[in-house]
């Protein structure tokens, strides 16, 4: 949803797994699963000659998340996302969106779980 022609809100909820082995943790290999809530604002630049418009989002999350291998489940933990990406116009309507983004999530006394993920999506202007 747009505030202006250049900023924006955005939401969403999110499900996200990866693997581990035992040199990044210090126990045995086995899989992340995290879930939950990212919202933030959004950033854009306009196009003034192409279909490309680069974009920039600043947000908070709030996720769950669940190890595997370690017998381990996590409560809700609060966190930052930082991410930024490209709008592909395929019409007036309709963009592809490549998007880069670093997630952070806190962890009272424990080292802080972050990951960067590629995207890939559709989105659809109103």
């Amino acid at each position: 949803m747009g505030i202006t022609p250049s900023l924006g809100v955005y939401g969403g909820y999110r499900y996200i797994s990866f693997d581990f082995d035992k040199d990044a943790v210090g126990a045995e290999e086995g899989s992340y699963n995290v879930q939950g809530f990212d919202a933030g604002l959004r950033f854009g630049a306009p196009s003034l000659r192409s279909a490309v418009s680069p974009y920039l989002r600043l947000g908070g999350v709030y996720y769950k998340g669940a190890v595997s291998g370690l017998g381990e489940a996590d409560k809700q933990r609060l966190g930052y996302q930082l991410g930024g990406g490209f709008d592909y116009a395929l019409g007036p309507r309709a963009s592809l969106t490549p998007e880069l983004s670093y997630t952070n999530i806190s962890y009272p006394n424990r080292v802080n779980m972050s990951f960067v993920t590629l995207d890939v999506g559709l989105r659809l202007h109103m």
